[in-house]
Parts: structure tokens; sequence; C-alpha cells
């Protein structure tokens, strides 16, 4: 399994699941670690040294010299949770562009009418297609979303994007995070100057992570199918692996979204 290097609480449950479904096929995981997207081929090319059984990359991409290599030597690669279109590589990802229209929807039911779009500049392309999402439709509703804004994935990130909101007098009443801990450390920074959420401000993530569900959050948002995801991400490679084809398309899963007390 290649992972990025970011320290993301829904990836670390992935990683765990994936460590303990290869054990169950009596088999042995390894993982490499690529500090930023464009390294990824540099560390696959590390893996090739290993004559790997499959790949599965995490919301991440290879490039398309790199997935030929590996169509070369009859190795299955998966890409798992980030929307690509390369050529004899599986894609198994969540539908982010509909969980963007979806999350305007449900603002727009809540009476919220001047959302803000943050995303994660770590997982641009995943947080791009739910930022298209999120904007198409409240534009169908004939509203428009007042600012979108990219930034490193961190809890201070999101404070400090609602600090940067706040100074220069951005009108906003909602906020949809592409990551719950964005909407974490916006949801801190709001209380933090004087605003309530949800009356003032209302506010979704995306993920469903633990600390979402906390007393003191209550966070609204969205919850990967990650089970589903995984059933579909090793059947595949399970087929390829006895040696049958199955086809190397794309599967959309849809998310749940995940109703609390910040909306």
């Amino acid at each position: 399994m290649v992972a990025l290097g970011v320290q993301n609480p829904y990836y670390n449950v992935v990683i765990n699941k994936v460590a303990s479904r290869i054990q169950k096929m009596n088999r042995e995981p390894l993982f490499f670690i690529a500090e930023e997207e464009k390294g990824v081929d540099q560390i696959l090319g590390q893996v090739m040294q290993y004559r790997v059984d499959g790949i599965i990359i995490l919301s991440a991409e290879m490039s398309h010299a790199m997935a030929a290599e590996f169509e070369k030597i009859r190795t299955p690669v998966v890409i798992f949770n980030k929307l690509t279109h390369i050529a004899n590589v599986k894609t198994i990802c969540s539908d982010n562009e509909k969980a963007g229209r979806d999350a305007a929807d449900h603002l727009f039911s809540r009476g919220y009418r001047e959302p803000v779009f943050i995303g994660s500049s770590t997982f641009t392309e995943t947080s791009l297609t739910r930022q298209k999402g999120f904007e198409s439709r409240f534009e169908e509703l004939g509203y428009k979303v007042q600012i979108s804004q990219q930034t490193p994935y961190s809890y201070q990130s999101g404070k400090w994007i609602i600090e940067d909101l706040l100074k220069s007098q951005t009108h906003f009443d909602s906020i949809f995070c592409s990551a719950d801990l964005l909407a974490l450390g916006a949801i801190d920074q709001l209380r933090n100057s004087s605003l309530r959420v949800p009356e003032d401000v209302g506010v979704i993530g995306f993920d469903d992570i633990e600390s979402a569900s906390w007393p003191s959050y209550q966070l609204t948002t969205f919850s990967q199918k990650t089970e589903t995801m995984l059933d579909a991400c090793f059947n595949y490679l399970d087929t390829k692996l006895e040696g049958y084809e199955n086809g190397n398309d794309i599967q959309l899963f849809s998310c749940e979204l995940i109703h609390r007390k910040t909306t």
C-alpha cells in the first residue's frame, strides 16, 4: 500500500482495515509513504523491487507511464478514493461531486443562503470535485457560494481560514469543509469569535472521524462507505490474482450525510 505522509484520522482507519484484510488472506502487507503526491512514482519504483502481488494507492495518483510498467509485469493496481482515468488501473472512489451537491441541498433546506467552501490543498483534486458539486448545486438553487478557499489539511488551518474570513468582513452563514479536521478548527474559531453554531453559522465536514461525534462538536458530516469500497477493492485484487480478467473501470460510491447539531 502506498499513501501520502499526511496525518489524516480517516486514512489511519483505512490503513488499519487494509492491513487486517491482507493478513486474513495469509499475505504480508507492505506500506510505503510518499511525502507528496508528485513523489508517488518514485516510491512505486521502489515497490517494483519487492515483486509484490498487488498495489493499493491511497488517495493519490500514479503516472500513465508507471501504470504501463506494472501492466507489463501483470501486477494489479487499485487507486483508492481518488478519481482517476488511467488505463489498466482500477479506481474505487466516493462520489465526491454528488456529496458536494448533497451538502448544498442540506444547507439550503436548513435555511442557509450565504455559504462558504473550505477545501484541502493537500488532497486538491478530491477537494475540488466536492467544491464543484457544492457550487453548481447552489447556482441551480439561485444562490452563489460566497468564497471558496483551499488550505493545508489541519485543524489549525480551519481556524486560520475563519480568522481571515472575519477580518475581511466576508458575509457568510454556513461552511462546507472538505474534511472534518478543517471543520473542527472552524467551529472552535467561530465560537472564539462569539458566533454560535449552528444558529449564526452552520458547518458541515467530511469523513466522520471519531472526534466529529464528540459531545463538544456533534458535527454534521459525510460518512464514506469504507467497508463496501474495500470489498470492491479486494474482490478486484482477488480476481486478478487468480488469473481472471476484471474490468479496470471506475466505481463510485455514494456518501451518507450524518446530520448532527452543527446545522
